[in-house]
């Protein structure tokens, strides 16, 4: 008699569990909270504060969030949200953790799914003659309540419980991006978007989060398709965004070059880059090329204060960018990484 894997019978009832869930106790139960607490997170009330309130009051309630402005290399700020308490960011952690379970993603999707990344993403479009690359405008934005709810219900849970999870997760009516759990709900809502374009003949189809990206060995003319799909699902496209790489010219997916049929590489511009950082390093020391990079001299970083708390601060802020950079290439390209990866 055939053997029946235990962790799959797990991951069955775990499955058949979720289903049963018709009450706020049960929910609470479910996401290990508090009844009151979960209870006070479903008004949808959120108190939006600007980064470093210092109100304590403010801080410890549970329905305090943080508003971030991250710069973004194009201009403007990325604004995201990050919860205060202790309370919000543990029930949206375990809320993540088990619609993680639940959710089985397409073999396209690669954004937030564990044991799947950007290297993963550009090798299904190795070596390709066109490559399509189409993002989504304001991807987290144009996710609605609504949408949110529609998606948990088709994954099994009951309406009453979806509305609740729906209204944990949004505010005004959209999913917050910055909580733990917009990835995963933008992963599940887009799920039947990924089996409509996997499904697109003579092309390959993968999704990074809101970059969606298309190649074939032929020419293809597939993008008034893809905007009428995403117009029925209440996306739109970023029209300025749009790259159509060709064979012979910069191929890059998801940050990394596929020019060949082996493996998605680095690109030579942040090689060069790597490079010429790691020489002046090994020539002048970390301390010596900031020194050097901003025409300090030893005596002024040893009689002035401020100049010496400014160079140890740089010298931090480089040895973490120097690590991060190895970090992410060993995962890439671990034969040219050798070479620098035991550089302190």
């Amino acid at each position: 008699m055939k053997q029946i894997n235990s962790s799959y019978l797990n991951h069955c009832y775990f499955i058949m569990s979720h289903k049963k869930i018709d009450t706020v106790k049960k929910l609470s139960n479910f996401l290990n909270i508090e009844k009151e607490i979960l209870s006070e997170l479903s008004k949808n009330d959120y108190i939006i504060i600007e980064r470093n309130n210092s109100s304590t009051d403010i801080l410890n309630n549970v329905l305090t969030v943080e508003k971030i402005e991250i710069p973004k290399k194009s201009g403007g700020f990325r604004v995201v949200y990050s919860p205060s308490s202790d309370n919000l960011t543990n029930c949206l952690k375990v809320l993540n953790s088990k619609l993680r379970k639940i959710y089985v993603p397409s073999s396209c999707v690669h954004g937030y799914i564990k044991g799947r990344g950007i290297k993963t993403n550009a090798s299904e479009h190795l070596g390709k003659q066109y490559i399509l690359k189409v993002d989504i405008e304001n991807y987290f934005e144009k996710i609605t309540k609504e949408r949110i709810i529609k998606s948990l219900n088709n994954l099994g849970f009951q309406n009453e419980i979806s509305s609740l999870i729906a209204k944990i997760t949004t505010h005004n009516n959209v999913l917050v991006q910055g909580f733990h759990t917009s990835p995963t709900l933008a992963n599940i809502i887009f799920h039947e978007l990924d089996l409509i374009f996997s499904k697109f003949t003579n092309a390959s189809y993968t999704r990074y989060a809101d970059d969606l990206y298309f190649s074939s060995k032929e020419e293809i003319d597939i993008l008034s398709k893809v905007e009428e799909q995403l117009l029925k699902f209440g996306f739109t496209i970023n029209k300025s965004k749009i790259k159509l790489m060709k064979r012979g010219q910069k191929q890059y997916v998801t940050g990394l070059t596929v020019f060949d049929n082996k493996k998605p590489r680095i690109s030579k511009n942040k090689k060069k880059e790597i490079r010429q950082q790691m020489h002046y390093i090994n020539r002048y020391g970390y301390k010596g090329h900031i020194m050097h990079e901003f025409g300090i001299s030893n005596e002024e970083y040893l009689n002035n204060d401020e100049i010496k708390e400014n160079v140890d601060y740089k010298i931090h802020e480089l040895k973490t960018k120097i690590k991060g950079w190895l970090l992410f290439i060993n995962s890439i390209e671990p034969e040219f990484s050798k070479k620098y990866i035991t550089l302190k």
